[in-house]
């Protein structure tokens, strides 16, 4: 049993205890407690901008009845326009029915002060307010503090959302009515102003998404690691390509279930899984989702480079051309992928503006990297495998003359399967070529100038679908 634990299964036994811990710390960050929590963050910030919102009412109603005040309202008070901006809060004042002064646009709605009858939550056409009245003779002062906007029409520019200082969810509700599914909301005096109905969105403070996002990680780390050893521990040449089948259908069930149940559902919380960076298809809905197929690719490269040489092959010259043929049919692949990948993007690969990188464009770069890498390493592996039967001087011939052909056609059209095809037969070319200096030396020179190779044609490929 020690020697069990000690070996490939307690890589296995470390996946169950980090998926577990992850179930766990991600429910205890969405059960009632922390929409609770939530509830109360919401309630203190709404009090303290009703506080703000007040004593800048009062020092209106100062600045009007003091006995030098000039009547210039927007000289007076052009200072009240910035907390539109940094406190999405903004103030009108209204003298016979007639707006006099507004601090911002979205407050001059409203010029009949009646009209709100001693209500605290009042309906605007862009949104949800909290509102406070005082009145100064025949003037009347109105404060606007913004719960939520709300939109007739929305698209990608107009969309309802809680105002920013609060951190809700964009898909909590409000209802003016008390609702055993929310929380009730007051105001400073304990006065009931609406009901606060969490919606079917998970919701994660900044800190606690942290904790159940390591688990997973782990996880599928300590996952993948137990599948490779397990490879290399069962693989027997003769068996090879079956348990290679078996674990590609493996991988894209498990990857199938990840995408059909939304597990982990924690995904979804951060922008790297939403769609607005990066949408496909129902396998591809995100550049995160595109991350994480893309290291499934390169996994499987590596799994495939356990492959082991043996000598009883037959009809080994089939099975050479059958083998590239299908790695080329790989290749093509991942270059569809990666043209999907930039053609619906919404941000962009810049070549030539360093300073402008961001992380999405970094993360393109590694998939990008992932897909190409993960064709190589099998291409490598088949070539190696294969090359005591290869016919080098024919070989070399034959990929000099199709080199020749489809880096002219590349240059000439620019076609991302060209480019793709023209990688293949030279990396095909140079493996063969420089197969008696990899034998003699570090393999490290060796496989760095494949890393500049590929990378150079990646480079092609980007600024053709751009």
């Amino acid at each position: 049993m020690n020697k069990i634990i000690k070996g490939k299964y307690i890589f296995l036994i470390s996946f169950v205890l980090f998926l577990l811990g992850g179930i766990i710390s991600e429910n205890f960050f969405t059960n009632k407690r922390q929409s609770l929590l939530v509830f109360k963050k919401f309630e203190k910030t709404l009090h303290n901008q009703e506080k703000l919102m007040d004593s800048k009412l009062d020092g209106i109603k100062q600045t009007i009845t003091a006995i030098d005040f000039n009547n210039n309202f927007q000289e007076s008070f052009h200072q009240l326009s910035s907390l539109s901006e940094t406190n999405e809060m903004g103030f009108s004042i209204i003298r016979h029915n007639k707006l006099i002064y507004w601090s911002d646009n979205r407050f001059s709605f409203i010029s009949n002060p009646e009209v709100l009858n001693g209500k605290r939550i009042l309906k605007m056409p862009n949104g949800i307010y909290l509102n406070s009245v005082k009145k100064v003779n025949d003037i009347y002062i109105v404060g606007f503090l913004l719960i939520k906007t709300k939109y007739k029409i929305q698209n990608e520019f107009l969309s309802d959302h809680f105002s920013r200082q609060f951190h809700i969810p964009d898909n909590y509700t409000i209802s003016l009515k008390h609702s055993h599914m929310g929380f009730p909301v007051q105001d400073v005096n304990n006065n009931f102003l609406f009901s606060l109905i969490p919606g079917g969105q998970t919701f994660f403070p900044t800190c606690s998404i942290i904790l159940p996002a390591l688990f997973y990680i782990l996880a599928f780390i300590f996952l993948l690691t137990f599948i490779k050893r397990y490879i290399s521990y069962r693989i027997q040449s003769k068996y090879f390509t079956w348990k290679i089948l078996g674990l590609g259908i493996f991988i894209f069930l498990l990857y199938w279930a990840h995408i059909f149940f939304h597990f982990p559902n924690i995904c979804y919380d951060f922008n790297l899984f939403k769609p607005y960076l990066f949408a496909s298809c129902f396998l591809l809905p995100s550049l995160g989702d595109f991350l994480i197929v893309s290291i499934l690719f390169f996994f499987c490269g590596i799994c495939f480079s356990s492959r082991q040489i043996y000598s009883n092959q037959k009809t080994p010259g089939k099975l050479i051309i059958t083998e590239l043929l299908l790695i080329l049919i790989y290749y093509l692949f991942a270059g569809y992928l990666i043209q999907n990948l930039i053609s619906n993007s919404t941000f962009y690969f810049h070549l030539n503006k360093i300073n402008e990188l961001s992380l999405y464009n970094i993360i393109g770069y590694l998939i990008i990297a992932n897909l190409l890498f993960s064709a190589f390493i099998m291409h490598y592996r088949i070539v190696l495998y294969n090359i005591i039967y290869i016919k080098k001087k024919n070989n070399l011939i034959i990929n000099v003359i199709l080199i020749t052909i489809f880096t002219f056609l590349s240059f000439i059209n620019g076609n991302t399967y060209l480019y793709i095809v023209d990688l293949f037969l030279l990396i095909n070319f140079f493996i063969i070529i420089l197969y008696d200096f990899y034998r003699k030396t570090n393999s490290l020179p060796y496989l760095s100038f494949f890393i500049i190779l590929i990378t150079l044609f990646s480079l092609f490929i980007i600024q053709n679908n751009k």
